[in-house]
């Protein structure tokens, strides 16, 4: 007689979002990574989801889920994981944007809502690394709230949707530890030496274990090498962080977003303070759902628009934006990213790297406001793309952190950026010529720097922007920087650039250029910043609190911070008793356009209670103009952004408050 044996545990994902609705996606087994790479027991390929995003176990009759280090987020029923968590059918698992109904079985009964009957087997999956075998005391803690650990029930209970024990489970309390009672043993008759026998256990372990490890690693070297290399081999300090992480000179960072956008900044982007130490700015970006943006006509909007901090800095280097296309626009619609400038009051245009296949668009910037993409508008938009602009792409393979620098008797390993800018363009079409923003805003370059922690779709290091066609006044440049971790050490950097003089670019074709380091003969190159780069930086204080004002206006406005003491800093005061500073003032005397002024306590000093945020304006330097501003509070890591503006008529206003816990 032959006995059926039980159902094999399987899971059902029910997509919710975007292009993803009512598509499902199927696994079975006891452990299943879900990933977009090939390979993963429950597949999903699209650019929110990492190559190994989670994973979902199956322990004593009770699913769970766990985050493996993703770029964008594991989520259940809407809150983020710090550990692994219990779910239960109908439950909604998230994958960065991307949402789902799970349905799970593998109680040894027929699930019908997962697998039709006589439906086929799901294909073979490639064996993975070997996981740790399932504990049977204690599972893994409950989220958020830790609570006593539940030991495995024979049958699953019925649990409630909260992440706690079950209803009616009264917490084990610890017990106390056995007394333990020392007492002098018996003399033991000596044993004999093992020697030889743990001679031969190491052999055997050597045989088993070292030597095909060896072996893999010859055999598969090339693979090996070519992707630590495609990875950039950034290590050590590099931070990550969702909507905001603080970062200094001498280290990478990524800053990412639900959405899927996020901001790479490559080691050596953050500029010195101005006595020469270490910088550190808290970088930022947050959706900014009720912003419009207004465009030429022939030109549209495209998704959300984001907040950069910090505005009013220029960054040693170009900093990476990546923006998710947004899942109902065609990506080959996609012409660039708009962003506002403060001083014309006007959103203006910038190609866009844009990776059709990932949907992703990328534009390198030295400096921050509120950015988004654009398209072409009206039903003919592809067509209209590709009869109106052609391709120029940009390699690094230049390899992180490797290399001398300065050459050719430096010690320390570099990082290149490299690419072209644009010193001015004469476009085909003379109707374009004036919907696009000035050519040193057009900032084609690559780094060889990429986050470890980034999704594959921004790990590329070739790039195609598309730009109008028309003649190009190109210039080839570099930006060399040292690597090196040390918290007090500022890492040397040089730019260089030449000429390379008028490129067509044409519809339908390519124009390419690609790093090579033979080809830097610094005889023949400018060295100090190319023109779109910006001018050279210094950093500002932050700590417990970073309050900023910014402004694109040759007027003199004050920012004035009241503390819980009632004490106000302003630049009459510019130091409080409770460690607030003034770092930077720009007065009529010295007025720098575009420099912000700014108040913080450092780490660990700043009070608590509220703080009182006020914007003045103190002379017009010959001019009477009303002066939009904005302020952007960073506050114990969360950031906080106010709008306004004043007037010799409206010379004051009081923007609200923000409290330190």
């Amino acid at each position: 007689m032959n006995i059926p044996s039980s159902p094999q545990p399987s899971i059902t994902l029910t997509g919710q979002t975007s292009e993803l609705r009512g598509q499902t996606f199927h696994g079975s087994g006891n452990q299943l990574v879900l990933g977009r790479q090939q390979g993963t027991q429950v597949q999903i390929n699209h650019s929110q989801v990492s190559r190994q995003h989670a994973r979902l176990v199956l322990t004593g009759g009770q699913w769970t889920i766990e985050d493996l280090n993703s770029a964008n987020g594991t989520f259940v029923n809407g809150q983020r994981l710090s550990g692994r968590v219990p779910i239960r059918s109908g439950d909604r698992i998230g994958l960065g944007s991307y949402e789902f109904v799970f349905q799970g079985s593998g109680d040894g009964s027929d699930d019908r809502t997962l697998l039709a009957a006589g439906a086929a087997p799901p294909p073979y999956q490639q064996p993975q690394a070997a996981l740790p075998p399932p504990q049977h005391a204690p599972p893994p803690p409950p989220y958020q709230q830790p609570q006593a650990p539940l030991p495995p029930p024979q049958q699953p209970p019925p649990q409630p949707r909260l992440y706690g024990p079950p209803h009616g489970y009264a917490p084990q309390q610890p017990q106390p530890a056995p007394q333990q009672i020392y007492v002098q043993a018996a003399p033991q008759a000596k044993k004999q030496p093992c020697c030889a026998t743990c001679l031969i256990v190491a052999v055997v372990f050597m045989i088993i274990t070292v030597i095909p490890l060896v072996g893999l690693g010859i055999f598969y070297y090339d693979d090996i090498m070519d992707v630590l290399d495609e990875l950039g081999m950034a290590s050590g300090n590099d931070v990550s962080g969702r909507e905001a992480v603080s970062v200094n000179s001498n280290m990478g960072g990524l800053v990412t977003t639900a959405s899927g956008g996020n901001l790479m900044i490559p080691p050596g982007a953050v500029p010195p303070q101005e006595s020469g130490d270490p910088g550190e700015m808290i970088f930022s970006m947050q959706e900014v759902p009720d912003r419009r943006v207004s465009l030429p006509e022939g030109f549209t909007p495209l998704g959300a628009v984001y907040q950069l901090g910090p505005e009013g800095f220029t960054f040693n280097t170009p900093i990476m934006l990546n923006l998710p296309i947004p899942s109902d626009v065609d990506p080959e619609t996609v012409l660039g990213v708009t962003f506002f400038d403060e001083m014309s009051n006007t959103w203006q245009m910038v190609p866009a790297a844009v990776d059709i296949e990932n949907r992703v668009a990328s534009v390198a910037t030295t400096h921050f406001s509120p950015w988004g993409l654009f398209g072409a508008a009206g039903s003919d938009a592809r067509n209209w793309r590709n009869n109106n602009g052609g391709i120029l792409r940009v390699t690094n393979q230049h390899r992180y952190e490797s290399g001398i620098y300065p050459p050719p008797d430096g010690n320390l390993p570099y990082s290149v950026t490299y690419g072209v800018c644009i010193r001015s363009y004469n476009l085909a079409d003379p109707s374009q010529q004036w919907r696009w923003s000035p050519p040193t805003d057009w900032t084609m370059t690559v780094s060889d720097y990429v986050h470890p922690m980034s999704d594959r779709a921004y790990r590329t290091r070739e790039r195609d922007w598309w730009l109008p066609t028309g003649s190009y006044d190109l210039i080839e440049v570099w930006h060399f920087s040292e690597v090196n971790r040390s918290t007090m050490y500022v890492p040397r950097f040089a730019s260089y650039w030449r000429p390379i003089g008028a490129v067509n670019i044409s519809p339908r074709n390519r124009v390419e250029y690609r790093y090579a380091e033979a080809n830097l003969d610094l005889a023949n190159f400018t060295a100090g910043r190319p023109p779109c780069f910006g001018v050279q930086d210094t950093s500002v204080g932050t700590g417990d609190i970073q309050i900023t004002l910014s402004w694109s206006a040759p007027i003199d406005l004050d920012l004035y911070v009241t503390d819980p003491s009632g004490e106000t800093i302003f630049y009459g005061n510019p130091r409080s008793a409770s460690g607030g500073t003034l770092d930077r003032d720009n007065a009529c005397a010295n007025m720098v356009v575009g420099r912000p002024e700014n108040i913080f306590w450092p780490s660990g000093s700043a009070p608590r209670g509220s703080y009182t945020i006020s914007v003045n304006y103190y002379s017009g330097c010959g001019r009477s103009d009303t002066v939009p501003f904005t302020v952007r509070a960073v506050v114990q890591g969360q950031v906080q952004t106010f709008t306004g503006s004043v007037s010799p008529s409206n010379h004051t206003q009081e923007l609200g408050t923000v409290r330190v816990r």
